[in-house]
């Protein structure tokens, strides 16, 4: 009998093993339309999407002032008595100076450089090919071999005719007109989506307690007690790393943005307000962010002076050292607690799938799935009573 027994556990075993794997192949084969289809059902709740997020972010510097009401304020007081609404409104006021500061500020600077650019687009473009002539001058690379160059016959080579370069220019500033008018509409949707997430949130903040209620009880009714126990734990941590992510980003942000303007204007680099916003933006999208702004700028500032590109380079490699070693240490700590292999794995993989938003939430969002994935990890291999190292072999088990 108990042989019987042990052939049936062993059968279990191994269908679930075989149903696991068609599991992971049946997802691995339909993985784009399952993305997909969570992307559609995802759009028919795009106000209370924009909802969460606006609550999840204005509810740190309302739970802040909330704590400094605590602190301070006696039970009996008028703001104490109403200390959510109170909070809620100092809160939005914060958040909405904030975002004051950068459109009255910010972005009429950064707009008057990128206009700047684009009406001495020709002068630029100008200025970018003579610096770099002088540039291969100075590294002795002779360019007169390529005064000979038949640029017809070259394109001839790869079945380029001039009219049909000419066409597909043409179709491309067509495209892009009309997609400009499609992205005008795209927008007002999404204002409008935000305008009714706002309320969305400020209902969600006000009852707050209530929502996180009800919500604990549906999941100590569906699940078994223990399984509802370790899910709120997860979503406890999870909750606190995004929250510290967000928090701690949003200052770096601010302390890389301030010390990229006053060294570039001191150094008196031009474009100032573009590149140092672009430099603050970079620090929510690890190693590609910056990557990409010192390819943009460098380029940016070679058709206007190849010395100021590199003051911009030193200037750009001090601060990210000073924020890599000094600033993110002291602000972040270990919020995320992974490795650059997985920060890197996880910017290409939401991002790929999610797009701009999915490199900005990349970060935080595998810091969590790694942590359930190691305590799950731990507390299998406890139960088997293991240890592995990187130094286990097949016969220390």
């Amino acid at each position: 009998m108990n042989k019987f027994k042990d052939e049936l556990v062993k059968i279990r075993s191994w269908l679930i093993l075989i149903a696991f794997a068609g599991l992971v192949i049946l997802l691995v084969e339909n993985f784009w339309p399952i993305v997909d289809t969570v992307k559609r059902l995802l759009g028919y709740v795009n106000v209370f999407f924009y909802g969460i997020i606006m609550a999840f972010l204005i509810n740190i510097p309302m739970s802040f002032i909330e704590g400094l009401f605590d602190k301070y304020l006696k039970d009996t007081s008028f703001i104490k008595r109403h200390h959510r609404g109170i909070a809620i409104f100092l809160a939005v006021i914060i958040v909405a100076l904030f975002v004051t500061i950068i459109f009255m500020i910010i972005v009429p600077e950064t707009f008057d450089s990128i206009i700047r650019i684009i009406s001495n687009l020709g002068n630029l473009f100008s200025s970018l090919v003579t610096n770099i002539e002088a540039l291969l001058a100075y590294l002795n690379i002779d360019l007169a071999s390529l005064n000979d160059l038949d640029l017809e016959a070259f394109l001839n080579n790869f079945g380029i005719s001039y009219a049909s370069l000419f066409s597909m220019v043409t179709d491309l500033l067509v495209g892009t007109g009309t997609g400009t008018i499609t992205q005008l509409i795209s927008i007002g949707g999404t204002l409008f989506n935000i305008i009714i997430g706002f309320f969305v949130c400020l209902y969600l903040l006000g009852s707050k307690e209530t929502f996180i209620r009800q919500g604990k009880k549906l999941l100590f009714a569906i699940l078994p007690k223990d399984i509802a126990k370790r899910a709120l734990y997860y979503l406890s941590q999870t909750d606190d790393i995004f929250k510290q992510f967000v928090g701690g980003k949003f200052i770096e942000m601010i302390i890389v943005g301030v010390l990229m303007y006053i060294t570039l204007k001191i150094f008196d680099v031009p474009y100032v307000m573009l590149i140092a916003s672009m430099c603050a933006i970079a620090v929510f999208i690890p190693y590609f962010g910056a990557l990409a702004i010192t390819i943009i700028a460098i380029i940016l500032l070679l058709s206007v002076d190849p010395i100021k590109a590199l003051v911009f380079f030193i200037i750009y490699q001090v601060v990210q050292n000073v924020d890599g070693n000094l600033i993110y240490p002291k602000i972040m700590g270990n919020a995320t607690g992974l490795h650059a292999v997985w920060i890197l794995v996880s910017v290409f993989f939401f991002g790929g799938i999610f797009g701009p938003f999915g490199m900005l939430i990349a970060v935080p969002l595998t810091a969590c799935l790694y942590m359930f994935i190691s305590d799950v990890t731990g507390a299998n291999l406890k139960k088997k009573d293991l240890t592995i190292t990187e130094k286990t072999t097949y016969d220390d088990i």
